[in-house]
């Protein structure tokens, strides 16, 4: 069995063990074909000429890592994320999102977003983002991308590079004509600088990019006023939040029931 494999399709190499390389591809676009080769594992003999090594920087160096166009939109540097846990700069494109921290990087493709929930704890806000196929680092899966946001947190003059403002424009008011008008002021569009809260600023921009609905937790408030139940899952302890037809389990990992 023979075949070529271009380089721009690689979305994310990753060094497993001295000898083995794992490799991602692009999968943004739905393919009518039966076969789709998502991943691929490589293991390189140690005396080999280039090493497993040098074979990486190859990829690295070679490989797209962004789909055709997928433009950027704006950058968010230093994030702190839930999970997986760390510090990532966020890269918002058209067609994805691409987190980049110490030792790792994922790109999460829109279409593969399922949900968005956002859980109000008194100090923090989450935001949780649900996978339909879940991001693959080495071994370890990742279901949920759940970003811990500052509700007190202020952003001013965020700029914001759609690369066709009339087409948005146009597209926005065709989801949004029939809402009430109340409605319509509160999820207002996109403009080329924001500001404001900066969780809301960035739940507004991620609804716009994803198509997606954010769910929150509405009925359900406890005696001390909170979303949440304390909750503990095998040793670790969680928050339970009950949103409308589901319970979101916030620990590590997260989950959705």
């Amino acid at each position: 069995l023979m075949f070529t494999i271009p380089i721009g399709d690689v979305s994310r190499v990753d060094h497993l063990t001295e000898q083995n390389l794992d490799l991602q591809f692009q999968t943004d676009e739905a393919s009518s074909k039966a076969t789709l080769l998502t991943a691929m594992r490589l293991t390189v003999p140690p005396v080999a000429e280039p090493s497993a090594v040098d074979l990486e920087k190859v990829l690295k160096d070679g490989m797209g890592g962004r789909i055709a166009g997928d433009d950027v939109v704006t950058r968010l540097e230093k994030m702190r994320l839930f999970f997986p846990r760390g510090i990532f700069d966020i890269e918002l494109c058209t067609k994805s999102m691409l987190l980049a921290g110490k030792g790792k990087e994922m790109r999460v493709i829109y279409k593969n977003i399922a949900r968005m929930v956002l859980l109000p704890r008194e100090n923090d806000f989450y935001l949780a983002l649900q996978l339909t196929d879940p991001l693959r680092q080495g071994q370890t899966m990742y279901p949920f991308i759940v970003l811990q946001l500052n509700p007190d947190e202020e952003v001013t003059n965020l700029p914001i590079n759609m690369v066709d403002w009339d087409a948005y424009h146009a597209d926005w008011k065709v989801e949004n004509d029939k809402k009430p008008e109340a409605k319509r002021e509160k999820e207002a569009p996109l403009k080329p600088e924001m500001s404001g809260k900066f969780y809301d600023v960035l739940v507004r921009l991620l609804k716009a990019l994803t198509k997606v609905r954010l769910t929150t937790p509405t009925k359900f408030v406890n005696s001390m006023g909170q979303r949440y139940i304390a909750c503990n899952m095998k040793s670790a302890d969680g928050f339970l939040f009950p949103l409308d037809s589901a319970f979101f389990c916030l620990h590590k990992p997260p989950m959705l029931t």
